[in-house]
This record gives C-alpha cells, structure tokens and sequence, in this order.
C-alpha cells in the first residue's frame, strides 16, 4: 500500500480489518491473523509517499462454496481510511474470494482403491482355497499310503499247511491207553513257510509217539 496522506503509518495502530459489514469474524481467517476481524498490521513504519505492506493467509472453509472476503485500512482507535474526507479507498474496493470445490474426484480414487484391495482379497481367499484343496488331496494320498502300509505289514500270527494239520488231528485222536502226539508246530520264519527240516522232525516225533507198545514174552 502507498501512503499519499500525510500521516504516518505505524504496525502499532495501522491494520487491515474486515468490512461489509465492518468489524465482522471472516470465515476464511488464517492462523496468523490479529484477530477474527484483523488480518494484519502493516509491517513497517510508512511515511507519507512510501510503501508499506500487509501479509496474511486465507483458510477455505470445508463446505463447498463461493466465500468472499472484503478489507479496508483501520487506524486503531481513530477512524477507517474510508471515512468522508481520509481519502481511502471505499469499503467494498479490497476484495479476496476464496473457493472451496467437492472431492468427489478423491472420493472416487478412495472408492477404487477400496475395490482393488476387495479384489485382493478375493485372490488372496481363492489361494486360500486351492491351498487347502491341495492339502486335503495331500492327506488323502497319506490316508492310502498308511492302508496299503497296513495290508503289508499285517500278521495274522503262524499258519498250518495240510501236511501238519494232518499231523495235529492225528496225534488228537489216538486210541485210549496209548500215548498221544504232541500237537506243537514247527517254527515258522516271516511269510507263512514252514522250514523243511523243522517238519521232519516234527513228523518223526509224531510218529515215534503213536507207534503202539508191545509187551515182550519171556521164553519159559
């Protein structure tokens, strides 16, 4: 601002203050304001014909609109420069307007961003899925390994061939008085085989057993 009055300016009295109506809390006031109603102090002493200058911020509003803003020069205590015969300028000269617009364009970008990660999760759930699937064919292949497992591996204890169980039932009916065949089994390795020599054995014992006793004569 140049000063073409012949007072001087000072930052104690010289002020920038809200007009139309005069005096009143602007709604785009900054943090570095004097006031609701003060936007700023001329920041040097102005002597009649130099310059001298106001520095503030403007704050726009969070609702959406159109927020103009008007300004007059105040010497403190005296008069507005716009008074009959100060020779300012009128109170509706010095305007700002501040605009503040939607963000539906940021709202949409937050609306995709949602999507893509609902998306993600999606892929993420779907993982999840073929994962367990897998898991499951994996438990079933183990749950066959172990019952073939067990078909191998069963022992359903030592088995007769034909040969000693014809032995057994033979020794089980022998006459009375005479001595009975034992009906023990040969040893058996792993598999069911019957050991040949074991068998023989078996089969002479049997035999030596059931052979009938005879009574020797004595020779008178």
């Amino acid at each position: 601002m140049r000063n073409t009055g012949t007072a001087t300016w000072t930052p104690a009295r010289t002020r920038l203050g809200t007009t139309q109506p005069r005096d009143r809390a602007s709604a785009v006031q900054g943090p570095d304001w004097l006031a609701p109603n003060r936007a700023a102090a001329i920041d040097r002493t102005v002597a009649p014909g130099a310059t001298g200058r106001f520095t503030f911020t403007l704050r726009a509003p969070l609702m959406a609109g159109e927020y103009p803003e008007y300004f007059n020069l105040v010497e403190e205590g005296v008069t507005w420069f716009s008074e009959p015969g100060q020779g300012g300028p009128a109170d509706n000269v010095i305007q700002v307007r501040v605009r503040t617009v939607p963000v539906s364009d940021a709202g949409t970008m937050t609306m995709d961003a949602g999507a893509m990660a609902a998306d993600a999760g999606t892929m993420v759930a779907d993982a999840g899925t073929m994962v367990a699937d897998a898991g499951t064919m994996v438990a079933d292949a183990g749950t066959m390994v172990a019952d073939a497992g067990v078909d191998a591996d069963r022992d359903d204890g030592p088995s007769v061939d034909a040969a000693d169980a014809a032995f057994v039932e033979e020794g089980e009916s022998g006459l009375e008085g005479e001595t009975q065949g034992c009906e023990c089994t040969a040893a058996r390795p792993r598999g069911g085989a019957t050991t040949g020599l074991g068998a023989l054995v078996v089969a002479a014992l049997l035999g030596a057993l059931r052979a009938p006793r005879r009574s020797r004569r004595t020779r008178g």
